[in-house]
């Protein structure tokens, strides 16, 4: 008798080593990186506030002009005392002294998402604006960080300097991160309305009311995804149903419809989330507290779900092999939730909230493992719902790919991943 076992073996290898791919690329996310120099940046400015009662300014000479960027007296603040210790206080950013420093500014200064130019900075302070503290500007408004310099607000052109170098949250297109005086970070896409910009920065970020998760469904940046989200939650709850039913009951389930179930019980507790906890706002708050609500839950309900399916299956080799497999990366996936979603707004949840690379993988192993003479018997008796599983496990896949393809948030692959995978 031909043995597909070591076949078997050998495809569940590669679907954990491709569905570990997302963990590999959130660790050289740009986007996270960005934002968490801003927000280091905007918390020593405050803490040099509580000590010496005014924010860091430019260092001047003995005429006030200035000579060095606030950035540099900033410097203690940010655990780079040795590197401040290095300035001449009283020559200009470009002495030839201070010079030897200008070309090598702290990793705290510099975004990984920036073109490489030696030197440059992206953060800088928004000038006469009530609201904002610090900004991250475009390629074209980068400073030299010892250079004095920083960006000027014009009401008139409220976007103009905004970095656009990140991809933003669903169907927000690329913008850049602003920090507020309430140490509070948002994500402000560069074509917002210019008029809704305006009154976000003058009014302040809590003048800014979100909207409930069912008059997203009309809102043109978010309705086509939430249509697609509200169809496969729809399937899902279907598959939930059916495979709770069968199993309470004891009746037989296929494989397929045992996917169908683990996929329906995270849609599910997605959806329940959204319900209670999602509002759409016009820009987002990035808010560390959120990723267990619309990322942990439903990938751990569906860890759940698929240590039922490793019970259920657990006599039929090839098939236990999967769903324990499958509940090794969705509990990991539950794992690193906390630490790769932390600060993304839950827009992105609609499209990778439900692990929609480990389903997808999933149901394209188990496609292959229905074609082969193995296991047969555990799918034969019900044929049409097991291959109804197997489409609605990859619907999820399919969304995200088609978001990712078209760049429409941000999960695409970040640009020094496929360098290092080039190099």
């Amino acid at each position: 008798m031909r043995n597909d076992h070591p076949l078997s073996t050998r495809l569940l290898i590669s679907i954990f080593l491709l569905a570990a791919t997302p963990a590999a690329a959130s660790a050289f996310n740009n986007r996270t990186a960005c934002l968490n120099n801003l927000n280091q940046i905007g918390l020593a400015l405050k803490n040099y506030l509580d000590v010496h009662g005014s924010f860091a300014d430019d260092i001047r000479d003995e005429r006030g002009r200035p000579i060095l960027s606030w950035r540099v007296r900033l410097l203690p603040y940010l655990d780079e005392t040795f590197l401040y210790e290095q300035f001449h206080l009283d020559e200009p950013w470009d002495s030839p002294h201070n010079s030897a420093w200008r070309k090598r500014p702290p990793p705290v200064y510099c975004c990984p998402s920036m073109q490489p130019r030696t030197g440059l900075t992206p953060y800088v302070k928004l000038l006469g604006q009530a609201q904002v503290l610090l900004i991250e500007v475009d390629d074209d408004h980068a400073i030299e960080w010892s250079k004095p310099g920083d960006l000027n607000y014009d009401p008139a052109a409220p976007a103009a300097g905004l970095a656009r170098r990140h991809f933003s949250e669903t169907m927000r297109g690329r913008g850049g991160f602003v920090f507020f005086f309430d140490n509070k970070t948002s994500f402000v896409a560069a074509d917002v309305d210019s008029d809704l910009l305006r009154a976000f920065f003058l009014d302040g970020r809590d003048q800014v009311v979100g909207w409930p998760w069912y008059r997203t469904l009309f809102t043109k940046p978010m309705r086509f995804l939430m249509a697609a989200w509200l169809l496969i939650t729809l399937c899902g709850a279907v598959g939930f149903s059916l495979g709770a039913y069968r199993l309470l009951k004891r009746l037989p389930l296929s494989p397929g419809e045992m996917l169908w179930f683990i996929a329906g019980s995270s849609q599910l507790a997605h959806f329940v989330a959204i319900v209670c906890h999602y509002r759409y706002e016009p820009f987002s708050r990035l808010a560390a507290d959120q990723s267990w609500v619309f990322w942990l839950v439903p990938s751990a309900v569906a860890t759940l779900a698929s240590i039922v399916a490793v019970v259920r299956y657990f006599s039929v080799p090839g098939w236990r092999n999967l769903f324990g497999i499958a509940s090794l990366l969705l509990a990991l996936n539950s794992l690193l939730a906390g630490e790769t979603y932390s600060g993304r707004s839950p827009d992105e949840s609609f499209i990778t909230a439900t692990s929609p690379v480990v389903l997808g993988l999933l149901g394209c192993i188990a496609a292959m493992m229905t074609t082969s003479a193995a296991e047969s018997s555990a799918w034969a008796q019900r044929r049409t719902a097991h291959w109804t599983g197997l489409v609605v496990c990859s619907m999820p896949f399919i969304l995200f790919a088609i978001c990712v393809a078209c760049g429409v948030c941000g999960i695409a692959i970040p640009r020094d991943l496929i360098g290092r995978v080039r190099e």
